[in-house]
C-alpha cells in the first residue's frame, strides 16, 4: 500500500477504525457494568470508519451527495455518539437540548447543501469545526471526573491527546476560512491531508488505548474493593478489618493514644431469619451496616466480621467515650426499628502489654454480658 497516497490512508485508518469497534463490542460482552458507554465506543469508532471509507471513494467526476456529504454527517454523528458514552462513562447525565444544540444546524446545513466543488468550503468549516467544539465541550465537562476517580496524570493522559485534536480541527476550519477558494476535502492530495491521515491514526489510538487503561484501572479498582467488603451490607469484611486493626493498634502504641473496640451483634437474630425468611434477614443487616455508617466518624472503621456480628474500630476514644457512642448507636438502631435491637460490647486497649486478641476477647466478653443482661443493652469490659 502506497502511504502516501491520501486515498489508500483513508481506507487505512478506516480498517483500524473498524478493529477498535470489534475490541469495544468484545470488551461490552465481557464487562457489562461498563456496556453503555463500551457500545457508543464502539459505533463512533463504526461511525468514523464509515465516514472515512466513504471519503476513499470519492471521485472529482462525479460528486455525489453520499461521499461527499454523507461523510461529514455520519462523522458529526460519531462525535455525538461518543461524547454521550464518555459523559456515561464518567459518570455525567447528557443533557440531551445541549448535545444537540451545535451538531443540529451542522448536520442540516450538510444534509442541505450540494455537493459541488464551489460548496465544498463551506461543507469543511461546518464539519471540522462542528468536531472541534464537540471535542472541546467534551474535555472541559469530562476533565474534572477523571481526575477525581482515576488522578492527574491519567486524566491529562486522555484530556491533552483530546485537546491535540481540537486544536489540529480547529486549525483545518480556519484555514479553509482564510483560504475559501482552495477546497481543504480529507481526499485532496497533499501534505495536510496526508498528515491528517496520520492524525486521525494516532488519535484514535490513544483515545481508544487511553479509555482501556482507564476502564481496566475501574476493574482492578472494582476488584480490590470487593477484595475487602462484605457482599451484602458494603462494610469492609473480616479480612479488612483484622487489617485496620492492626494498622490502629501500631499506631496506638507509637502515640500512646487511646483505642477502643465495639462489637455489635443482632439480638435473636436466629428468630428473625426463622420466622421472616432470610431476605428479611438481609434487610435487617443491611438497614444496621446504614445506621452504622451514619454513626461513624471519618477515621473510624466498620466492619461486619461475623453473622450478625459487626466491628467498630474508634481509634483516640477512651472507653468512657466509646460506651456513650455505643448507647447513641444501640438508641439509633431502637428508634429506626429495623426489625431487630442489638447488643454490644466495649472495650479499650490496656497499654503495652496488651495485644489486639485481649481487647477482642474482652470486648467479647462484654458482649455476652449484654446477652446475660436481656439484650438490647451496652456493656463495657474496664
Amino acid at each position: 500500500m502506497d502511504f502516501d497516497n491520501v486515498s489508500n490512508m483513508l481506507w487505512l485508518v478506516a480498517s483500524q477504525m473498524g478493529v477498535h469497534a470489534a475490541v469495544w463490542l468484545l470488551a461490552a460482552r465481557l464487562l457489562p457494568e461498563e456496556r453503555a458507554a463500551l457500545l457508543h465506543w464502539a459505533l463512533f469508532m463504526v461511525l468514523l470508519g464509515c465516514g472515512l471509507a466513504l471519503a476513499g471513494t470519492r471521485s472529482e467526476t462525479q460528486r455525489t451527495w453520499y461521499t461527499y456529504n454523507a461523510v461529514n454527517v455520519v462523522t458529526i454523528l460519531g462525535f455525538v455518539v461518543m461524547r454521550i458514552g464518555t459523559e456515561r462513562f464518567v459518570g455525567l447525565t447528557p443533557n440531551w437540548r445541549r448535545q444537540w444544540l451545535v451538531p443540529v444546524p451542522a448536520l442540516a446545513l450538510l444534509v442541505v447543501l450540494p455537493p459541488s466543488v464551489e460548496w465544498a468550503p463551506l461543507r469543511v468549516i461546518a464539519a471540522y469545526g462542528t468536531q472541534a467544539i464537540l471535542m472541546a465541550w467534551l474535555l472541559w465537562s469530562i476533565g474534572p471526573p477523571l481526575q477525581r476517580e482515576f488522578g492527574l496524570m491519567s486524566a491529562r493522559a486522555i484530556v491533552w491527546p483530546g485537546a491535540l485534536i481540537v486544536l489540529i480541527m480547529g486549525y483545518l476550519a480556519l484555514r479553509q476560512g482564510l483560504h475559501w477558494g482552495l477546497a481543504g476535502e480529507m481526499h485532496q492530495p497533499g501534505g495536510i491531508n496526508l498528515g491528517l491521515m496520520y492524525v486521525y491514526l494516532l488519535g484514535s489510538a490513544a483515545f481508544n488505548f487511553g479509555f482501556i487503561a482507564l476502564v481496566l484501572q475501574r476493574l482492578m479498582t472494582r476488584l480490590r474493593e470487593q477484595s475487602v467488603r462484605d457482599g451484602l451490607t458494603g462494610l469492609l469484611n473480616r479480612r479488612a478489618m483484622d487489617a485496620a486493626l492492626e494498622r490502629q493498634w501500631a499506631r496506638q502504641q507509637r502515640a500512646r493514644t487511646p483505642l477502643s473496640v465495639l462489637m455489635v451483634d443482632i439480638d435473636h437474630f436466629k428468630l428473625v431469619n426463622d420466622r421472616l425468611g432470610h431476605a428479611a434477614g438481609d434487610e435487617v443487616l443491611r438497614k444496621l451496616a446504614r445506621l452504622l455508617q451514619l454513626e461513624r466518624r471519618t477515621d473510624d472503621a466498620v466492619g461486619r466480621v461475623g453473622g450478625e456480628e459487626f466491628l467498630v474500630l474508634l481509634p483516640g476514644v477512651p472507653a468512657a467515650m466509646a460506651a456513650e457512642l455505643a448507647e447513641r448507636l444501640r438508641e439509633s438502631v431502637e428508634l429506626a426499628k429495623i426489625g431487630a435491637t442489638v447488643s454490644v460490647g466495649v472495650s479499650q486497649s490496656g497499654g503495652r502489654e496488651d495485644d489486639v486478641d485481649n481487647l477482642l476477647r474482652r470486648a467479647d466478653e462484654a458482649l455476652y454480658q449484654a446477652k446475660a443482661k436481656g439484650r438490647n443493652r451496652v456493656e463495657v469490659a474496664y
